[in-house]
């Protein structure tokens, strides 16, 4: 993003609190300025940062299937060009030639929010002769900011005035979906970044919040189902987005299942509720398919066989109101036998606009840099070195001395801006993060006052996120007692990277605990740098650490601190 990186100077700086309040100009493009200047010289704003030509449509790959493209504006398709048609109904997008739908997926998710959905996309945008300039603009969670991207309305057709990306089938004459895709694009890049984009990354950078995956498909016992109801009512009441997902299964023929689900497809939760039928209790989930306004689900509860379970009046209604425009209700017992993965986005506070109850978690912020010899040493590292990585402390209060949930995110930064610089397919670095306790309370609090970095014979590691992985986002949840701790982030390759530490707790923590420590000892003793070697199969002790609210969430043997790849492996990324 252009004159919005930061010269960290191989540092880690805290990102101010004030500035999180602010909405960034992406490009330094001011949306009522541009457009009032259209107005004055009455001209269409026409984006000179992401020009109508190939490189705004794709970097390695020629995604048009040798189809011809030209630009043009909605005025230039349609006589009543409208931005927001009415009802937003999904199941009428296609995402045109772009083989990934995760930003429509997004956009529905987003509509069980309307705060949330009219700050993505502003209103009062629209193409009436008084208020048209040729200009729109959307918002999207940026490293850590929220950007606004202006862009002009010309978008890719085909010969024919065809659509060639994201559009309304229904409603040809709607825009808005366009016009954000084009504004995300932008902020990638390019069109062709929108193929890599996952339903985890673009949750993130459409609510800035925490989105954690779980893994339920190996976790098919009594026990975890129900822990699962109980953490997906408490999101419910914290007014999370849960989204469940089954994965492609090369023994299954054809796109569904023989209930049918859709393979290879998110759905949405939308309400989670226990009823009472025939004297027994009834724990019921309502799914909004966000592809069809087909009911998918043709086993109990589902439309096409409601005379399989004796209902009580109070639920045909409930059933007979609720069960059209895609949504359906199943079971508990068949959502957790059925589905494979759940999405769970929690909000923090960097969702400013959102009311305080929709904002669970309190976030502090860091920017950071892994240089290499200083903050970063590679292939080299060990635990002898570990303490070079950069080194967060925090401090946890709780009068009840009782363990409180946290979630640390590391997050590489610029990773498509590197793509483009480099000319190369993947620049995404294996990262982990380690969380060490303070052993001495004394040095922690000079640590603390003086910013002076933390050495082996000051720290006992707690608990890792794991292996090194090459992700654009590590994200891993804990409960940790009161204390102080360090959040080590390291990154394995010798590269210079970037990264956003994101810490979210229940409680806020006070910033006056929370600090980083850069300073070096003027000379270092060897009981300074020296980490016992650690044993790689987690501690019952540590696994105490690593439990959250829901239990399930960690499977503990893929989680082993492995501080080490194994060589052949992570060459084959790097060659």
């Amino acid at each position: 993003m252009e004159g919005t990186q930061l010269n960290l100077n191989n540092r880690i700086i805290r990102i101010d609190d004030c500035m999180d309040k602010k909405i960034v100009l992406f490009k330094n493009q001011n949306f009522d300025t541009i457009k009032g200047a259209c107005a004055l010289n009455n001209n269409l704003f026409e984006d000179s940062t992401f020009p109508p030509d190939d490189a705004s449509l794709y970097f390695h790959k020629n995604i048009l299937c040798d189809k011809k493209v030209v630009w043009k504006r909605p005025t230039e398709l349609c006589e009543n060009p409208s931005f927001f048609g009415g009802e937003l109904k999904v199941w009428n997008f296609s995402s045109g030639l772009l083989k990934n739908a995760a930003l429509i997926f997004g956009c529905s998710s987003l509509s069980l929010n309307e705060k949330l959905f009219n700050f993505i996309v502003p209103e009062n945008q629209d193409f009436t002769l008084s208020n048209y300039g040729g200009i729109f603009h959307f918002r999207f969670w940026y490293h850590g900011k929220w950007v606004d991207v202006c862009v002009d309305d010309r978008i890719p057709v085909d010969s024919e005035n065809n659509f060639v990306f994201s559009h309304n089938t229904a409603n040809t004459n709607e825009f808005w979906l366009p016009l954000c895709e084009k504004a995300y694009a932008k902020l990638c890049g390019c069109y062709e970044f929108l193929n890599d984009v996952t339903v985890r990354e673009i949750l993130v950078d459409l609510t800035g919040g925490f989105v954690e995956k779980f893994d339920i498909k190996n976790l098919k016992n009594e026990k975890r189902k129900k822990e699962m109801w109980q953490f997906l009512n408490e999101s419910q009441v914290n007014r999370s987005l849960i989204h469940g997902y089954i994965e492609p299964n090369p023994k299954i023929r054809g796109t569904r299942l023989a209930n049918g689900l859709a393979i290879d497809r998110y759905y949405v939760v939308s309400k989670l509720i226990s009823v009472f039928d025939d004297e027994k209790n009834f724990n019921l989930i309502q799914i909004k398919n966000p592809w069809d306004q087909k009911i998918d689900w043709r086993l109990p509860w589902s439309d096409k066989v409601n005379n399989l379970v004796k209902k009580s009046d109070q639920i045909k209604t409930l059933l007979g109101q609720e069960n059209s425009h895609g949504h359906f209700w199943i079971t508990f017992d068949d959502f957790y036998h059925y589905f494979e993965t759940i999405l769970v986005c929690e909000f923090t506070n960097d969702a400013f606009f959102l009311d305080q109850n929709d904002q669970r978690w309190t976030v502090f912020s860091y920017h950071g840099e892994w240089k290499f010899n200083k903050t970063n040493i590679g292939f080299k590292q060990s635990d002898q070195e570990y303490w070079k990585n950069p080194q967060l402390f925090f401090k946890i209060d709780n009068a009840s001395d009782e363990k409180m949930n946290v979630i640390v995110s590391l997050h590489q930064k610029y990773i498509r801006e590197q793509l483009l610089e480099n000319d190369c397919y993947n620049s995404e670095a294996f990262v982990q993060f380690r969380i060490y306790r303070t052993l001495d309370e004394s040095a922690a609090l000079e640590a603390n006052r003086n910013c002076s970095r933390l050495y082996a014979n000051h720290l006992d590691k707690v608990v890792s996120s794991g292996c090194y992985v090459n992700s654009g986002e590590v994200i891993r949840r804990f409960r940790l007692a009161p204390g102080n701790y360090v959040i080590i982030p390291s990154c394995y390759d010798t590269r210079k990277a970037q990264f956003l530490l994101r810490v979210g707790t229940e409680t806020p923590v006070d910033h006056e605990n929370s600090t980083i420590l850069e300073e070096f000892k003027s000379t270092l003793d060897k009981e300074d740098i020296y980490f016992p070697v650690q044993n790689t199969q987690m501690s019952n002790e540590e696994k105490d650490y690593v439990i959250t609210e829901c239990k399930f969430y960690f499977d503990y043997s893929a989680h082993k601190d492995t501080d080490r790849m194994n060589t052949k492996k992570i060459n084959k990324y790097f060659d």
